[in-house]
């Protein structure tokens, strides 16, 4: 990708959104990357929703060179996705970038950005864009389990209206175990959705999200992946502290439901092998036994009164078909001024 245009162009095709360049130098990078590489700033989307930054080595690097410039590049500019502009970089390094999950393109060919979903063939994105008349984001964006989760702590008034990556990512932290690359990654994914809207550029950059009922009427006409698992067992495990109550068990807190026999808790995947491990799961029968949630994203972040967030609960028992239940889900949606379905 020698020619630069002819890389935006290429770009544009893929993601299926304006490309604006934002500028061929990178401040506050340290000289031996701007001896070793061009970079190119990029914004996507008008406006702006996330920022691509284009690495074109000048010379034959070690991948060991690559990897430390562009960890840099990321740590520099938080948010922003660096991609390296691989046409001369050593072929073997290829099959190791797919492994690091390092974003590149190559030869107006291939491109392969994890974070947004692209991998492939650019010929074939473009010509899939044109014939299906939609754009690459419409067509393969799904919502992460933790991104719903974020989206339930706004939507149950514990994540603020406007924030800072940087802060909630920190309060996100102090509450359950998450790397900040996995967070940043939901936020681009959020924005990229349309379902949260920046502000301002860099270190000072906010973030918006929509108001309550127009997010609520976008999130329920968008694929979510797999939230959890659903395990029955026969005892009750004696679980403190590491798990929330769930399912129809939770719903009755929040409604007129009356609680089920059957109890519903939700765990992580590590507390479920620690149970199985520690043989919790065995013995005999109390009562109707119970049944266990194993949630891919820790159910007890953004939990209320020890049961599991009424948004995770609603999309947890959404295509239940009792009247009872979809009566008591609304209930606890307009606790928190939601609509289930827009009027």
């Amino acid at each position: 990708m020698k020619n630069y245009h002819q890389t935006l162009g290429f770009l544009e095709g893929a993601l299926g959104q304006k490309i604006q360049p934002k500028g061929l130098i990178l401040p506050g990078v340290p000289v031996y990357i701007t001896q070793a590489f061009n970079t190119y700033q990029l914004g996507v989307g008008t406006p702006e929703q996330y920022e691509l930054i284009l690495l074109t080595p000048k010379r034959e690097l070690a991948f060991e060179q690559i990897m430390n410039a562009l960890r840099f590049v990321r740590k520099l500019r938080g948010g922003t996705i660096p991609v390296l502009v691989a046409d001369d970089v050593n072929p073997k390094f290829r099959p190791l970038l797919v492994r690091e999950k390092i974003p590149f393109l190559y030869k107006d060919k291939t491109i392969f950005i994890p974070e947004i979903g692209l991998k492939g063939d650019i010929g074939k994105m473009m010509k899939a864009k044109t014939n299906q008349g939609v754009s690459l984001k419409d067509a393969q964006f799904e919502l992460k389990p933790l991104a719903l989760k974020i989206i339930a702590g706004y939507l149950t008034d514990q994540v603020p209206e406007f924030f800072s990556q940087g802060t909630l990512f920190d309060e996100v932290k102090g509450k359950t175990d998450i790397s900040r690359t996995k967070f940043s990654e939901v936020i681009r994914d959020l924005v990229r959705a349309e379902l949260l809207v920046t502000k301002g550029q860099g270190p000072k950059k906010e973030y918006q999200f929509l108001p309550k009922q127009q997010l609520w009427n976008a999130v329920g006409k968008m694929p979510i992946g797999k939230l959890f698992r659903v395990i029955e067992v026969e005892n009750m495990p004696i679980v403190k502290n590491d798990h929330v109550l769930a399912g129809e068990t939770a719903l009755s807190h929040f409604s007129n439901l009356g609680e089920p026999k059957k109890k519903t808790i939700a765990v992580t995947s590590e507390v479920f092998k620690t149970l199985k491990e520690d043989g919790r799961l065995q013995g005999s029968v109390f009562g109707h036994g119970m049944l266990i949630e194993v949630w891919k994203e820790d159910p007890k972040l953004f939990a209320i009164q020890n049961c599991l967030n009424p948004i995770e609960i609603y999309f947890s028992l959404k295509h239940e078909v009792d009247d009872r239940v979809q009566i008591a889900l609304q209930e606890m949606l307009r606790e928190y001024s939601i609509e289930m379905e827009s009027k």
